[in-house]
């Protein structure tokens, strides 16, 4: 008003402001619609117009494609038909792209086939099948319903992911029911603290986390959010996380308790998102299963324990005094003292884990079977590294799925059906490979209870040719039809070895005989792909499993990786080419990248070329693998620059996921080695715990340094991480190169005071007491290792073998003997035992260990053997008898075992006519070479045949 008033002077005109009369009347606003006003402008400012733009960065950002895609399935054209396959991407929304996780099933046509029972299932790694899908739940479901009824087709997909929980599961769940699913299958429960939104993340760490974890779980799929994660990491994390090692040590340091207010949280959201699973199923007219999850209490101790708060020092010195006494009792194997011990500390602090868990040992030990469950499953309950499914969310489970009865869910009791075939019925080692993660024993199991629960509901057509049959197949039926051979369970203890050496299973009470154990059967599992008989038989299992499930792609595929890993490299590129024909887009082109490894080892890489690009085009731009194979199959096709080029863009990948192993990798192809240097250095400061980094720098020193230097550069390294036993493992290779054996030794030594597990560091000296020729060193140090590593069998031999160099036949055979206890199924070993007991002269202790050790392993034709040729040197009637049985029974166990024959036909010639001596030699002649000849079906390289390939890759053990 005040310019108004002005320029009216200016121009002569009146000022209509002069004069009232001249004025019409004025309305004055009143002071609260200012404020509303104000208010609207302000809202305005601040929320619409920043909603309107993240709004129209969204649309733009998905019109550009740029992001990860939040629909969990994608959709493809295959043959005309259209497929849904699962992103491969989608879990980098809640992981992020540095931790890889992906959905390992097939896709389906989009549109049902009438005549297709489909299944989903779904879950996290327990419902996968770690360490193998191929002998997981699902596969074992599948192939029960395939063998009962051979006649309908169900097509079971599982989209179980390791790491996933409730949050993610629900998401996948509505996408899933879209699809005509006539059962979902949902077996999750493990990862509710631990998983994306659970209560050791930090947005359930206040009391807003009970409102705005579903928001946050739909906010982690906006473009807009992934660019802003995007920017942050690389301006302010500079991409320095630690992506290759598990996350499980990050949970160290974030413990729940069981009166943690965010375990309340986890139970409430747990609740509504199972609710909304079952009703996304419910809905589209599938029937839900739901199970109950079962876990590991025997064999399994707490992860942590914590002390109940308010505890005074006094009560805790108490404590202290009742535990050690416990402890004490338990190792003197006085197991009522340590009951009463145990109950005594858990009158002062009845929170502490572990002590529930060691008087659960107790209990079990007395025959108190029910009141020991009772302490195993307390003390899962109070672990503070919750990585098992307590007891609140079996009851959620339960009472949710009982909930939704009316509507098709049915809840299938899958703890009772653990129980009920273990051992006193408390769940241990029998069923699980570790916590959580079944063996093929618990996977089969649960699958046969969840085959009871569905065979009700399958529909009047699947019955119609078949017949109702509510009893699963038995179990060697279905291992027969999986296959499940030596070779998985190889493959099995090679992925648990790995897992169990690092956090936090290492910590775990027993960690160290777990270790042990898996080390044992893990030499078993080589030892019985190296023995030629063995091997036969699994040869021909898998091609008979072929040959019955020519459908089953997961069949397929373990057929191809095992025919590669044996070096038939022929049979696996026939075999891969037969899952591309059925499965042009094969898992990420899975399959295409076994052809191509097929035909580069046959020097084809010209042919393999297109095999790899076509792996590229079916992962996603960020899939590293096909890219790296390609690039080394342009490198051997003399396409030098195109195979330099191919590993830079194997290189921008690794860095914009934040690889940092894989950055190195590519450096050291690239030829950069003084960057990949730098980059493992990295590696180490983060993770000086695993080997595979140190293993790799040493090689690149080396290279770079005089010995001097490299022993200078890891006598550094050894003062930054004194704790770490790679450091002075490579020190003393150093000392040791520059043949300074005495300061390696001392290397060494600290070594294996840093690692109290490990034998490596005393096999390291060993090794230069070996070299230097001092024996009875060499043997005081390989017993040492041994006892650290009491189920790896090659120690022993090793010892043996210093024995003999003494001449101490003795000490020999009982180092020979105690490696055969340990790996009865190495026919070589138990030839080698047999030869230097003959060698010892001793008739009579010679029959009684191999007595004893047939009647130990019963299902051991060698044994026999061995023990029939002892009874008859000892020439009696009554023994030649006694080895005649021995024989036969030798016969029957290993029916390809040609010394069994010649020994039987030496003991018959004694007793036979010379007719009816030609009579049974007849037989036996014919039952042996029905077992020796083979008759493969598959094909066999001309000069990679031998079984010995099968274990190439373990020939260091």
């Amino acid at each position: 008003m005040v310019f108004l008033h002005a320029a009216n002077k200016m121009s002569g005109e009146p000022d209509m402001t002069d004069t009232e009369s001249s004025a019409p009347p004025q309305h004055t606003t009143s002071p609260c619609r200012k404020i509303l006003k104000g208010l609207a402008q302000w809202l305005l400012a601040l929320i619409v117009i920043p909603l309107l733009f993240i709004f129209l960065l969204e649309i733009g950002l998905r019109v550009a494609n740029t992001g990860i895609d939040n629909h969990y399935f994608t959709k493809q054209e295959v043959r005309g038909e259209t497929y849904c396959e699962p992103n491969y991407n989608y879990f980098g929304l809640y992981f992020g792209k540095h931790i890889e996780r992906v959905a390992w099933t097939c896709g389906f046509p989009e549109k049902k086939s009438p005549n297709t029972y489909r299944i989903f299932v779904l879950g996290a790694s327990a419902a996968f099948g770690e360490p193998e899908q191929h002998s997981g739940m699902a596969h074992h479901l599948e192939t029960m319903l395939a063998a009962a009824y051979p006649n309908a087709m169900f097509e079971v997909r599982n989209f179980s992911v390791a790491g996933i929980n409730s949050h993610i599961i629900r998401n996948i769940a509505k996408e899933c029911a879209q699809y005509s699913p006539d059962v979902i299958i949902v077996y999750m429960g493990n990862n509710e603290v631990i998983g994306p939104f659970g209560a050791c993340t930090p947005i359930q760490a206040t009391w807003l986390g009970r409102f705005i974890t579903r928001p946050a779980v739909y906010f982690e799929t906006l473009r807009c959010t992934q660019l802003m994660e995007r920017v942050y990491g690389r301006c302010f994390l500079n991409n320095s996380w630690l992506p290759y090692t598990s996350d499980m040590p990050y949970f160290l340091d974030h413990q729940v308790t069981e009166t943690d207010p965010r375990l309340f949280r986890t139970y409430h959201h747990f609740r509504n998102n199972l609710s909304d699973i079952i009703e996304s199923g419910a809905n589209q007219g599938a029937t839900v299963l739901v199970s109950s999850v079962a876990t590991n209490l025997r064999d399994c101790a707490p992860f942590a324990s914590s002390h109940k708060s308010g505890l005074s020092e006094q009560s805790l010195a108490r404590w202290e005094d009742a535990w050690k006494q416990g402890i004490q009792s338990i190792e003197n194997d006085q197991n009522e003292a340590a009951v009463s011990a145990f109950r005594e500390a858990l009158n002062i602090d009845d929170q502490y884990a572990e002590l529930h868990y060691r008087l659960g040992q107790a209990l079990y030990k007395t025959g108190q079977y029910e009141p020991a469950y009772e302490a195993f499953t307390r003390a899962r309950d109070l672990d503070t590294l919750r990585f098992r499914a307590d007891s609140q969310i079996n009851q959620i489970i339960q009472e949710v799925t009982g909930g939704y009865a009316s509507r098709g869910a049915v809840f299938v009791d899958g703890v009772a059906a653990i129980r009920e075939e273990s051992p006193n019925q408390i769940p241990g080692e029998e069923h699980f490979y570790d916590h959580v993660h079944f063996s093929p024993e618990g996977n089969y199991v649960l699958a046969a209870a969840l085959y009871k629960a569905m065979t009700p509901k399958l529909p009047e057509w699947v019955h119609a040719h078949t017949g109702k049959t509510s009893e699963p197949p038995d179990r060697e039926l279905v291992w027969k039809l999986l296959p499940l051979t030596e070779w998985n369970h190889k493959q099995h203890y090679e992925s648990l070895l790995d897992r169990v050496a690092n956090p936090p299973f290492e910590r775990q009470p027993g960690a160290r005989m777990r270790l042990n154990r898996l080390r044992a059967q893990m030499n078993q599992s080589l030892a019985f792909m190296n023995d030629p008989a063995h091997y036969r038989d699994m040869d021909e299992n898998f091609k008979q499993a072929v040959e019955m499930r020519p459908n089953d792609y997961l069949v397929l595929e373990t057929c191809c990786e095992f025919l590669f890993q044996s070096q038939k490299y022929i049979a696996s590129e026939e075999f891969s080419r037969r899952l591309i024909e059925k499965q042009p887009r094969y898992v990420f082109g899975i399959a295409h990248i076994i052809l191509g490894d097929a035909l580069l080892e046959q020097k084809k890489a010209a042919e393999a070329i297109p095999f790899f690009e076509q792996a590229v085009a079916l992962q996603s731009p960020g899939g590293m693998n096909p890219l790296n194979a390609l690039g080394d199959a342009l490198l051997q096709a003399g396409r030098r620059e195109e195979a330099m080029q191919t590993f830079e863009k194997c290189l921008e990948i690794a860095k914009d996921h934040g690889n940092l192993a894989q950055e190195a990798n590519f450096l050291k192809k690239l030829g950069k080695e003084e960057e990949a240097e730098k980059i493992y250095r990295r590696i180490i400061a983060l993770a000086p715990e695993i080997s595979y980094y140190w293993e790799a720098l040493y090689p690149l020193l080396a290279k770079r340094l005089s010995k001097q230097g490299l022993i200078e550069a890891y006598q550094e390294l050894s003062r930054q991480y004194p704790k770490s036993m790679w450091g002075f493992i490579g020190l003393g290779d150093a000392l040791r190169a520059d043949e300074k054996n005495q300061e390696a030794i001392s290397a060494f030594e600290q070594a294996a005071e840093n690692n109290e597990q490990d034998a490596l560091p005393f096999l390291e000296i060993a090794q230069i007491h070996e070299e230097s020729k001092n024996w009875e060193a060499a043997i005081a140090v390989q017993e040492k290792a041994a006892e650290r590593e009491p189920g790896n069998y090659f120690l022993r031999v090793k010892l043996a073998e210093y024995h003999e160099t003494q001449g101490d036949k003795v000490k020999c055979a009982e180092a020979l003997l105690s490696a055969a206890k340990v790996n009865p199924a190495d026919t070589g070993l138990l030839a080698r035992l047999n030869q230097k007991l003959i060698e010892l002269d001793n008739l009579p202790q010679r029959i009684k260990i191999w007595r004893e050790f047939s009647e130990k392993f019963p299902g051991l034709g060698v044994p026999q053997y061995a023990l029939g040729i002892a009874l008859l040197n000892q020439n009696t009637p009554e023994n030649d008898a006694s080895a005649e049985e021995a024989f036969r029974k030798a016969i029957a166990l290993e029916p390809a075992f040609q010394p069994a024959y010649d020994a039987l036909l030496a003991v018959l010639d004694k007793r036979l006519s010379p007719e009816d001596f030609q009579k049974a030699f007849d037989e036996l002649k014919a039952e042996f070479q029905k077992h020796a000849v083979p008759q493969p079906e598959i094909p066999q390289d001309d000069s990679q045949s031998t079984p010995e390939g099968a274990a190439k890759d373990n020939k260091d053990s």
